[in-house]
């Protein structure tokens, strides 16, 4: 579970904060039931409260930012209007269904485990129908980069045999890794691949995918991936490599054998993403093609 720093940086990100607090005045009705999920400390329910929501229910995981929030007055405050659940949003229970619902953990390109079963949760047995959601859509966005990668490679000093150092470098490769990336980076523009709305169903597999041309000699490592939130109207919030950064990194789908390009050739993105029937069970598959 995150410590008490990761949520004092979640605080200082005011690109973030910002876009959010506005959001939520806009959005929050008088008798509205908001609910809060994945509150950390609270600062969303607060301002919700604060924008005249007759109720908010704040579900917060982490023991620990649980504990804090209460210390810091989360229950006291604004009439006692906020009620804080401490659990998962899977097992909680509501004694009355959300008007509108907050939530931004969709990770750095709507990953996050078990977001799906989240999202199926919150849409149809935490919130009334036709309820609305905070944000209303998620588009996601996808570029090659050269950014170099960091990895295991044969090493004769460690104790390992080069099949089995082989393996762990696929394996490591193999999985989608956090990562600061900057425009400069990127061998193409970047280009939005879809979209997902929280109000709607999410389908046991979807395909991102979409063209692109490089703009300059490089030998591509992954590919890049960010998302913008469409918060509420003109009202955005992403983590573009070309902008300030937020606390949220973008997110580099690595390749096992890097791939030469050159300015103007064309290439072919696809991000697969299966869901089983159990917890974290998304299965990620991702390529790109040069004809």
């Amino acid at each position: 579970m995150p410590g008490v720093d990761y949520y004092a940086d979640l605080l200082r990100d005011r690109r973030r904060i910002d876009a959010f607090l506005q959001a939520i005045t806009a959005v929050v009705r008088p008798g509205d039931h908001v609910l809060d999920v994945g509150s950390g400390l609270g600062t969303f329910a607060r301002a919700a409260a604060r924008a005249g929501a007759r109720r908010v229910t704040a579900i917060e995981a982490d023991p620990t930012a649980a504990a804090l929030a209460r210390e810091l007055g989360l229950e006291r405050d604004f009439g006692g209007r906020i009620r804080l659940l401490e659990g998962d949003v899977e097992r909680v229970a509501l004694d009355e269904p959300a008007d509108l619902v907050i939530f931004e953990d969709f990770g750095r390109f709507a990953w996050h485990p078990n977001l799906r079963r989240i999202l199926e949760t919150m849409r149809g047995r935490l919130a009334r129908p036709g309820a609305r959601f905070l944000p209303e859509q998620v588009d996601l966005f996808a570029a090659p980069t050269d950014k170099p990668l960091p990895s295991v490679d044969a090493d004769p000093a460690l104790p390992f045999s080069p099949e089995a150092l082989t393996l762990l470098r696929k394996r490591h490769l193999s999985l989608p890794r956090p990562e600061g990336v900057v425009a400069a980076e990127l061998v193409a523009t970047g280009i939005r691949v879809g979209d997902l709305r929280p109000a709607d169903g999410q389908p046991p597999r979807k395909i991102y995918a979409g063209s692109v041309q490089a703009v300059r000699t490089g030998t591509v490592t992954g590919l890049a991936v960010w998302m913008r939130l469409r918060l509420t109207g003109a009202l955005t919030l992403d983590n573009d490599p070309s902008l300030e950064p937020t606390a949220w990194k973008q997110m580099i789908l690595p390749f096992q054998i890097p791939l030469p390009v050159q300015p103007g050739e064309s290439a072919a993105m696809s991000v697969e993403v299966s869901h089983g029937p159990g917890p974290l069970s998304e299965l990620w598959r991702w390529r790109l093609e040069v004809p």
